[in-house]
């Protein structure tokens, strides 16, 4: 090669090094920019997210629980993210959450948001508490790494600060064929996005994803008869978009039953999880749903029906469905023993993203043993 060569191919190389550089550059801006929007907001609503969590309990608060206890703390946070008062919601919980008011009063938040102001709000907090454990669980609508793991939780943070989110009135019966042999790995479900005026009359429907087309067009024409409570804000009606989720189950007869609040309390499991409006796509589209046929319900594995006693499981949930044990709040060998036979017997339909994709999940779970041939099932999440 000639000198001349070589100081064009020297130019090329660094060339491309600079393109190369520049890129990573660009990334690494646009990345820490995205990490500062990723802060959810409803509207222009951001609810307060914890920054310092204390990692010791107060030597003067001191357990007495004999058992453990799931409890909705409410946080009064003023626009410094200083915690001004806790109490607990319903009422009957304040005996329990009393030990620990203190440790929650030295919480630190970044405060809530309306726009770029910084205001004071009401955050609820799910409190876990167990006697062999010095230190609660604590669950936030909006955790430090900005993600929204409890939808509900997270909606019931903006109800709390003066949002009031549509809710079904009416929704008329509709048809599937769905059978047991027809169930996949993913519930089957249509997701819609609803547009209501202030009067909660819908205005527009819009078929978002569907796992089971077939049905799409049927619930659309459905939807058109269906009745919903207008959103308010501070108490004043407004228009809105929301969504809803329409699941299938084949536990479920159809045609089913039309949804009118008097036929609700008399639903099973699976029916009640039929319809879910929601206000915004934050979080899962859907957590974990049971996929055998009593989803609140499971048979005691032999030798273990004579059990009463109520256990806490942590469990995670595969992206195919299998459930995994990770411990309980019990140690009791024939307890430990029932629990994990029944969960190698259990398998749900996964979390899935708002793409329609599986989602690994981590839960707690409640296992009522009531001394009969069933447990009953109750899903913290």
């Amino acid at each position: 090669c000639t000198r001349k060569q070589m100081r064009n191919l020297s130019n090329r190389v660094l060339s491309v090094c600079f393109a190369l550089l520049l890129v990573l550059l660009t990334q690494a801006v646009e990345g820490k920019s995205s990490d500062k929007s990723v802060r959810p907001f409803f509207l222009d609503f951001s609810v307060a997210v914890p920054k310092e969590i204390p990692r010791e309990i107060p030597s003067a608060s001191s357990p007495r629980i004999r058992s453990d206890q799931l409890i909705k703390a409410i946080l009064e946070i003023d626009k410094k993210g200083k915690v001004n008062s806790v109490s607990a919601a319903p009422e009957a919980d304040t005996a329990y959450l009393t030990f620990c008011t203190e440790y929650l009063r030295n919480l630190k938040f970044d405060p809530a948001l309306r726009g770029k102001k910084k205001v004071k709000s009401r955050l609820p907090v799910l409190v876990h508490l167990e006697p062999r454990r010095a230190l609660p669980d604590l669950h936030f609508p909006v955790d430090s790494n900005l993600s929204i793991a409890n939808r509900s939780l997270y909606e019931d943070a903006l109800e709390l600060n003066e949002f009031q989110f549509p809710k079904i009135e009416y929704f008329p019966s509709y048809y599937s064929n769905l059978r047991w042999s027809d169930s996949t790995l993913i519930v089957p479900y249509v997701l819609l996005k609803l547009s209501l005026d202030a009067a909660g009359e819908i205005t527009a429907v819009d078929e978002l994803k569907s796992s089971y087309p077939a049905f799409s067009g049927q619930l659309r024409t459905a939807t058109q008869y269906a009745r919903f409570t207008p959103m308010t804000i501070d108490e004043k009606a407004v228009s809105c978009n929301c969504y809803l989720m329409v699941s299938f189950f084949p536990q479920v007869n159809y045609p089913n039953k039309a949804w009118r609040p008097e036929n609700v309390p008399g639903f099973s499991f699976a029916e009640l999880k039929q319809l879910t409006l929601f206000p915004d796509t934050v979080g899962l589209l859907s957590p974990p749903l049971p996929s055998f046929n009593h989803g609140d319900q499971f048979p005691v594995p032999d030798r273990y029906d004579n059990l009463v006693e109520t256990v806490t499981a942590y469990v995670t949930i595969d992206t195919t469905g299998l459930p995994q044990l990770l411990r309980t709040n019990k140690s009791t060998p024939r307890l430990v023993a029932a629990t994990r036979k029944m969960f190698n017997s259990m398998h749900f339909y996964p979390s899935i993203n708002y793409a329609g994709q599986p989602r690994r999940f981590s839960g707690l779970m409640r296992i009522h043993f009531n001394g009969s041939g069933t447990v009953r099932l109750e899903y913290l999440w």
